[in-house]
């Protein structure tokens, strides 16, 4: 009886186990803004240091590739091709819960254009602080003025306005991330219809100049909205997928993004809630006012409140792999890291500044 236990048990042991990998989920962080101002000339103390960061850059394989813009980056990998311009405004219009139809619209940002020397300097919507009243009361301004001409701004937030016109111009645009804190003389769009929307571009100065909304503002010591930035126009596109099961974040085109695509996108106060499967993107939010001090702050808030988090997924293997990806200086920047890199402790964390050095900026 024992002998023909064994046999019985090593019979058992001998046929084919089929066993089928676990297919953890992985993660891709795009971090706006990534680099450190010293990466454009001015100085960030070196005391401050980021330690989640920081710890994965450098256990991380490093990539790099031409992008200009977060937007392209987005679109490029959501399968949506350029018109004469990234389709932005119709896509995040359609994010804000609006129907854009099959006009053509663009993105009409409310800035602040500082003179400085012989320059006008432009200051992005987040540093002026622009309340829902200023917004409406500027929109319907410019819609009395504008609506002769068969043009409409439409305002969803007060520092996000479109701009929807009836025809189909032929104009390349210069994005507001790439605009900001930059002359814009050298900016203004391009292409055959140019020369109208540089008109547009100074009669919506002049209108805005002595608004009441801008003297009430000039009284109580706040920047005017003196100027509307015009970038990123087209039509709905098709899109033909996206790289990821899910996504997480709260910016409008990555809203419109996952519904030309059928990807369910979270806002980031849901949390890093990954499918059990798949890829997720995370796009974090975007630096809201220029400077080195602001800089620092927002990093610091980043590293603590979701890359560490991301962090302890990796170490604990609830996530298999990461990529972090910004685009800056006209490359997308890539360092891709899985769980057992972390392992690598012969390789010396650097700090942020020294992986934009490496990297070539």
């Amino acid at each position: 009886m024992e002998s023909e236990a064994c046999v019985l048990n090593s019979a058992s042991f001998s046929r084919p186990v089929l066993v089928r990998p676990v297919l953890l989920p992985t993660a891709t962080l795009f971090i706006p803004s990534l680099a450190p101002p010293a990466a454009d000339g001015i100085s960030v103390p070196l005391t401050q240091r980021y330690p989640a960061l920081e710890r994965l850059l450098s256990r991380a394989r490093a990539s790099s590739s031409p992008c200009a813009t977060m937007t392209a980056w987005l679109c490029e990998r959501f399968g949506v091709a350029r018109q004469h311009d990234w389709p932005a405004a119709p896509i995040a219009l359609r994010g804000e819960g609006e129907d854009p139809g099959s006009s053509y619209w663009l993105c009409a940002s409310p800035i602040h254009l500082r003179v400085h020397r012989d320059q006008l300097v432009l200051l992005p919507p987040a540093s002026l602080s622009v309340t829902q009243a200023e917004s409406q009361a500027l929109v319907e301004t410019l819609n009395r003025h504008f609506s002769v001409d068969g043009l409409l701004f439409q305002a969803p937030h007060p520092q996000r306005w479109y701009l929807r016109l009836s025809d189909f111009p032929e104009l390349q645009t210069v994005a507001l991330e790439e605009a900001i804190g930059r002359d814009i003389n050298s900016l203004l769009p391009s292409g055959e219809d140019r020369m109208r929307f540089h008109h547009l571009f100074n009669e919506v100065q002049m209108l805005l100049h002595d608004h009441p909304v801008n003297e009430a503002r000039e009284g109580a010591g706040s920047l005017p909205i003196n100027s509307v930035w015009f970038w990123e126009g087209g039509t709905l596109p098709p899109a033909s997928g996206a790289s990821w099961a899910a996504a997480i974040g709260d910016l409008p085109l990555l809203q419109g993004l996952g519904q030309l695509t059928n990807v369910r996108v979270a806002g980031l106060s849901d949390g890093l809630v990954f499918p059990e499967t798949g890829s997720t993107l995370v796009v974090l939010p975007e630096l809201p006012a220029i400077g080195e001090t602001e800089w620092a702050g927002h990093m610091a808030r980043l590293d603590n409140e979701w890359v560490a988090p991301l962090l302890e997924k990796l170490r604990s293997s609830e996530i298999q792999g990461m990529d972090i990806v910004t685009v800056h200086a006209g490359q997308a920047r890539q360092w891709t890291i899985a769980s057992r890199d972390l392992w690598k402790f012969w390789k010396p964390v650097a700090s942020l500044s020294r992986h934009f050095e490496a990297s070539g900026r």
